[in-house]
């Protein structure tokens, strides 16, 4: 616990007691620390509520509660912490509504209230510190209000705006854009509507994340996607989350590593160029898309929730187009080292660079055969969904330092899986048709053609 007897150390301006193991509760006699610039008692296990007496230590520029077990309100008191410029209260068990003189703090540059039980309307003072930078009140289901229309004029020098899971309603105030230094914007899981400010991308070019999941908003622009273009002028932008939302023209974004659009009203072909020539990652389920592309990242979606030893990870998958605009589609492996069982078996393979007296031995054969077994083992009888790999071969089995077998390369994977409210099993056939060149077996394809 934190000795009460700290308070006699009257000329101390520096007390930093975080990630450590303390319980307890913070002394309230702590204000007799006059000269106190930071208070740090983060990452600790200290309960109870937090003394208003902390609000009057006049010289405190830095006070770190976060990560604890605190409970009851945020001190009113703070508000009197004239110096203040780091309030770090997060993660805790605040309750009860933040307290509107928190927005007297005019020297204030970063305030984190997240993953509190705080409720209530978000004062319109905190919109007010002309100098804060960091503005976090993510996680508190219960807060409420809208973000002022003005907020990008009051906040000018904002950079990380973190306010999801709360149940903001109303509009996203056009004003945002001249918020011009904004880096991270999550306002996900709100109850927000409306339309995205068309001049974010013009104006925002600072922009690295920009999640807007899970509310009501949409893009009734021209026809001409002027929203689309505009973001797609956020050269930074790596995380742009849109998904659960009513969004059905979005497909000329660019310069993306990370696309989630699940859950929207989007239709028709999924295109090859645009938004998919850059995106690492994206995700598109809950749509209405069609087409090639959509059998393919079914097959990712597969292919990345199957865990086992004895398979090749997937990574993650990429879906774009090469030089010459031909379509092109891969999925990232995890590296194996020893490379493929099929240069083991045949050492005619086996390249001028390499030594042709590597033999594998009767024990590592035996295992690599129960590798493989159980690898197939769990594809047909323990996965999410029943996989059939359907090219089974010494190529696609890849060995790794201690050579343990994974079974790799699903191009002809066929998933099988039970239909909604039926007894009838529905299968899919991987798009990808590049197992063996020149060989297909007949298995493969299905009874129509007969």
């Amino acid at each position: 616990m934190i000795p009460p007897s700290l308070a006699q150390a009257s000329k101390l301006r520096v007390l930093r007691l975080e990630y450590n193991s303390l319980v307890g509760k913070i002394p309230a006699n702590l204000s007799y620390l006059q000269e106190l610039e930071v208070l740090d008692v983060g990452a600790n296990q200290i309960s109870g509520a937090i003394p208003p007496s902390l609000g009057s230590l006049s010289k405190l520029t830095y006070l770190g509660l976060y990560l604890n077990s605190l409970s009851g309100g945020v001190p009113p008191s703070f508000g009197n912490l004239s110096l203040l410029e780091n309030l770090f209260a997060d993660t805790n068990t605040l309750s009860g509504q933040v307290p509107d003189s928190l927005g007297w703090l005019t020297k204030l540059q970063s305030l984190d209230l997240a993953y509190n039980q705080l409720s209530g309307a978000i004062p319109r003072s905190l919109f007010n510190m002309l100098l804060v930078s960091t503005f976090e009140l993510s996680g508190n289901n219960a807060l409420s209000g809208v973000l002022p229309v003005d907020i990008g004029f009051t906040l000018p020098n904002l950079q990380i705006l973190l306010l999801s899971q709360c149940q903001l309603s109303g509009r996203i105030p056009h004003s945002i854009v001249n918020a011009s230094q904004l880096k991270y914007v999550q306002l996900d899981d709100n109850e927000l509507e409306g339309t995205v400010p068309l001049d974010v991308g013009n104006n925002l070019k600072n922009l690295e994340v920009f999640s807007l999941e899970n509310n009501h908003l949409e893009d009734k622009w021209s026809s001409d996607w002027d929203i689309i273009i505009s973001l797609s002028n956020c050269t930074r932008l790596f995380d742009i989350s849109l998904s659960s939302n009513n969004f059905q023209d979005i497909w000329k974004l660019s310069n993306l590593a990370i696309l989630d659009l699940r859950g929207n009203l989007l239709t028709g072909p999924i295109p090859v160029k645009g938004v998919f020539s850059n995106a690492s990652a994206f995700f598109i389920d809950g749509n209405n898309v069609c087409g090639a592309e959509r059998s393919f990242l079914a097959e990712c979606h597969v292919l990345r929730s199957i865990r086992h030893r004895n398979l090749v990870k997937v990574i993650t998958a990429c879906s774009s187009a090469d030089h010459q605009g031909n379509d092109f589609k891969a999925l990232v492996y995890e590296f194996m080292p020893n490379e493929d069982l099929n240069k083991w078996l045949h050492h005619s393979l086996i390249t001028q660079d390499e030594t042709p007296t590597r033999r594998l031995t009767m024990s590592q054969r035996v295992n690599i055969a129960l590798d493989v077994a159980e690898a197939l083992d769990y594809l047909h009888h323990h996965g999410q969904v029943p996989i059939v790999h359907c090219d089974l071969k010494p190529s696609n089995v890849l060995l790794d330092d201690d050579f343990v077998a994974h079974v790799g390369d699903f191009g002809l994977a066929r998933f099988l899986r039970k239909m909604v409210n039926s007894s009838t099993e529905e299968s899919t056939t991987s798009v990808r048709i590049k197992g063996s060149i020149g060989y297909i077996r007949p298995g493969v394809v299905n009874s129509l053609l007969d």
